[in-house]
């Protein structure tokens, strides 16, 4: 298992990447999770596709009709999940990173 570190106000935490993943909700989601592919990232359910390369496609070009025009096989509902995902995510780490050690 991986173990990420982050900074947070000078003081060093530690937290398993998998563990805040698997907290994630994927239920009857098109963003998943598989420990055989892609590095255990999520993705786009069927695809290769990352969510954070789904996001950076985003911010470069500003909207969701735009990154569904550039891939071309993906969905506005896909992306929006990817989105949703990534914030629960960071709500995650947030978490984490507030806990006292």
């Amino acid at each position: 298992m991986q173990v990420k570190t982050f900074n947070m106000t000078k003081e060093n935490k530690t937290f398993d990447r998998e563990q805040l993943f698997e907290e994630c909700s994927y239920d009857d989601s098109q963003i998943t999770v598989d420990p055989v592919r892609l590095n255990s990232l999520p993705h786009v359910k069927g695809t290769t596709l990352l969510v954070s390369q789904v996001l950076s496609r985003l911010y470069v070009h500003g909207g969701i009709a735009e990154v569904v025009k550039y891939y071309g096989d993906i969905t506005e509902e896909q992306i929006k999940e990817a989105i949703a995902n990534s914030v629960e995510f960071m709500e995650l780490v947030i978490k984490e990173l507030s806990k006292d050690n």
